[in-house]
């Protein structure tokens, strides 16, 4: 076994934050079909956790379809989970074609959260956390994906 220091230091493992690879989950989409997390491997993921009662999250809704567009043909994909709220009437209301997913129960949410949302995650092609900070900051957000995509 390889016992070097810089090795075993630099070995990610499953967990919440920055640095740790995220789990996979699967959750009912918009439309009922169930998505699951490892399918997307490969690829440059932003998951972001929505809520009806949160304000600030709605207002970047208005926005995040453009958003997805913007960066969809260079390996990305959007991923907003609703933990309150229904993901078909976020999808509609906003006109999302990205997964918008069912986490009424907060399953997947207690596994990420932190104190508020938004709460977005990017997480690279082999699905390692780069960047997780509560509330929606455009410019740091797209300054990340620029680097990953």
């Amino acid at each position: 076994t390889k016992t070097d220091a810089n090795f075993t230091a630099s070995a990610a493992s499953y967990g919440s934050e920055v640095g740790s690879i995220m789990a996979n989950f699967s959750a009912k989409n918009q439309s009922g079909a169930t998505f699951n997390l490892g399918d997307q491997f490969g690829n440059v993921v932003l998951i972001d956790f929505t809520a009806d009662w949160c304000v600030p999250c709605r207002e970047k809704a208005q926005t995040a379809e453009a958003f997805y567009q913007k960066y969809k043909g260079k390996g990305f994909i959007y991923v907003l989970i609703v933990i309150e709220g229904s993901p078909s009437a976020w999808a509609s209301t906003y006109g999302l074609t990205f997964p918008v997913l069912d986490d009424n129960t907060q399953k997947i949410y207690n596994m990420y959260r932190k104190s508020s949302i938004p709460l977005p995650h990017i997480l690279d092609r082999n699905f390692t956390i780069r960047y997780k900070v509560e509330g929606f900051k455009q410019a740091e957000v797209e300054d990340m994906l620029n680097k990953l995509l």
